[in-house]
C-alpha cells in the first residue's frame, strides 16, 4: 500500500491538473493499491465544488481540510498521521514537482533498501542572495545537501518515527537529520512557477524556526562564542592593569576601562549560560525520542 500526500495552499489552478497527474502516473506503473491524501491547510481558493470534484476523480483519494492554515509541515505531518501506507510519498502540489517522478522515487526507495530518498534540486533557481545564505548554514549545520525538495519516499518505520517526534514547531530537514538511518538522495528537475506561497512574514518565521528552534545547537554555538569574547574582555581588563601599573596614565583612565571590560564579561557569561539552558529546554520540550533502533538481531539458543 503506497499513500501519496500533498499539501494544499492556494492551490485552486493547479489541484485538479496535480490529482490527475498522480492518477496517471500511478495507473502508468501499475500500482493500484494506494491512497492520495489531500491536506487543505486553510486554502480558501478551494471551493466545495472543487472539492467535490476532487474526490469523485476517484475513490482512493482522501480530502483532509484543516481549520486554518498552520503551515506545510504541520499539515504534511497530519497526511502522515493520518495514512495508512506501508511506503508514502510526499510532493508539492503546485507542480513545480513532477508527479511522474513518484515512479522513480518508488524504484529508488526499494532497490537500494534505504529508508528514506529525498529529491534534490539540480539548482535552486528562486532563491534570492540572502535566501542562498540561509540553506547554506542550514545544510552546514545539519550536515545535509543544501537543494533539498519536498518530493521523497519513505518507509512506514521511517514515518513512525516522525510521528514520534512531537515538536510544535515541525520542519522536515531537521526530523531527518535526528532520525538517522540509510538515506538516498534523487536528483530532479524542479520548474518555478513565477510567485511563491511564502509571504515575507511566513519566510522570516520558518528561517528563525529553522534557525533556532530547529537545532538547538545554535544557542550552544552561541554560547561558545560568547564565553570567547568573555574571556577577551577579561584578558584586555588584566592587560590594562599591568599596564597602568607600569607605566604613568591619567588617574581613573584604566579603572573606567577595566571596570567596563570586567562588566561586559559577566554579562556575557550571564547570557552564555542563558543560551546554554534554553537550548536544554528547547530539547526537553520536543520530546524527541533519544534514540531510533534501525533493528534487533540475536542468535536464538537451541533447548
Amino acid at each position: 500500500m503506497i499513500s501519496i500526500i500533498s499539501t494544499l495552499y492556494n492551490s485552486e489552478s493547479t489541484a485538479l491538473s496535480f490529482v490527475e497527474q498522480v492518477l496517471k502516473t500511478m495507473n502508468e506503473i501499475h500500482e493500484e493499491e494506494f491512497e492520495l491524501l489531500l491536506v487543505s491547510d486553510g486554502d480558501a481558493t478551494i471551493s466545495s465544488s472543487l472539492e467535490n470534484k476532487l474526490i469523485s476523480l476517484d475513490n482512493r483519494i482522501k480530502f483532509i481540510k484543516l481549520s486554518r492554515n498552520f503551515g506545510q509541515h504541520i499539515a504534511i505531518y497530519c497526511g502522515l498521521e493520518k495514512s495508512i501506507g506501508d511506503e508514502i510519498i510526499i510532493l508539492d502540489s503546485d507542480l513545480e514537482e513532477n508527479p511522474q517522478d513518484i515512479s522513480n522515487f518508488l524504484k529508488e526507495l526499494r532497490k537500494n533498501n534505504f529508508e528514506i530518498v529525498i529529491g534534490l534540486q539540480d539548482e535552486r533557481n528562486k532563491d534570492s542572495f540572502f535566501g542562498m545564505l540561509y540553506w547554506k548554514a542550514i545544510s552546514w549545520n545539519r550536515k545535509t545537501p543544501a537543494n533539498l525538495c519536498t518530493i521523497r519516499a519513505f518507509t512506514r518505520k521511517y514515518a513512525n518515527f516522525i510521528l514520534e517526534c512531537k515538536d510544535e514547531s515541525i520542519i522536515l530537514v531537521d526530523i531527518d537529520s535526528h532520525i538517522g538511518f540509510r538515506k538516498g538522495y534523487l536528483k530532479v528537475h524542479k520548474t518555478y512557477k513565477g510567485v511563491s506561497s511564502y509571504s515575507m512574514k511566513k519566510k522570516l518565521e520558518f528561517f528563525l524556526s529553522s534557525l533556532i528552534l530547529g537545532n538547538p545547537k545554535i544557542l550552544i554555538y552561541a554560547s561558545s562564542v560568547i564565553a570567547f569574547l568573555a574571556f577577551t574582555f577579561i584578558v584586555a581588563a588584566s592587560g590594562i592593569t599591568i599596564f597602568r601599573l607600569s607605566a604613568e596614565l591619567d588617574s581613573g583612565w584604566a579603572s573606567i576601562i577595566v571596570s567596563i571590560f570586567v562588566s561586559m564579561s559577566f554579562n556575557l557569561i550571564s547570557f552564555g549560560v542563558i543560551f546554554f539552558y534554553l537550548s536544554r529546554i528547547l530539547n526537553q520540550v520536543r520530546a524527541r525520542p533519544r534514540y531510533v533502533i534501525d533493528e534487533i538481531k540475536s542468535i536464538k539458543q537451541n533447548d
